[in-house]
């Protein structure tokens, strides 16, 4: 019985497996990390609220919510991101090879990104304004309906 030549040696194929493996475990603990510190962060907001609420140290309106007039902004900021990578990559493939894919690819991203911009100039911004005037109201309706309930709470304890 005759086995097959293979030109890979052990450690050639483990390498081939072991990259991937660890690109996507690397990619699960980046992931990981930002939601616990996402998590801590929060709740560090919390306690710091509820202390200052417990002392009677009034708290700025914005201070109760996320607003939600920046995730209506990260439009804007979305296409500048895409506008440096696809002119990274196009860079990048130019410089390496002129028959690169890669310049093509980076012109896809870089379209993208002017996409991105415009709409932010043709609807994002009147969107994002509308958003913050939105969020203001609330956290000013929000304030004052824990003032009013901290008012209650004090008369009806004395």
């Amino acid at each position: 019985m005759q086995f097959a030549f293979h030109p890979y040696g052990l450690i050639d194929i483990l390498l081939i497996l072991l990259i991937p493996v660890a690109a996507l475990a690397f990619v699960a603990v980046v992931i990981w990390l930002v939601v616990r510190n996402a998590a801590r962060r929060r709740d560090a907001l919390n306690r710091e609220r509820l202390a200052a609420l417990e002392r009677g140290i009034p708290l700025p309106p914005e201070a109760f919510f996320e607003h939600r007039s920046r995730r209506v902004g990260n439009t804007l900021k979305a296409g500048m991101v895409e506008l440096a990578v696809g002119a990274g990559i196009v860079i990048m493939g130019l410089l390496g090879s002129p028959n690169s894919r890669f310049a093509g690819a980076g012109i896809v991203v870089i379209l993208l990104g002017v996409a991105h911009i415009i709409y932010w100039v043709v609807r994002g911004r009147r969107e994002w304004e509308e958003a913050r005037a939105a969020d203001l109201e609330l956290a000013r309706a929000q304030a004052a309906a824990l003032a009013s309930a901290g008012k209650h709470e004090n008369g009806a304890s004395q």
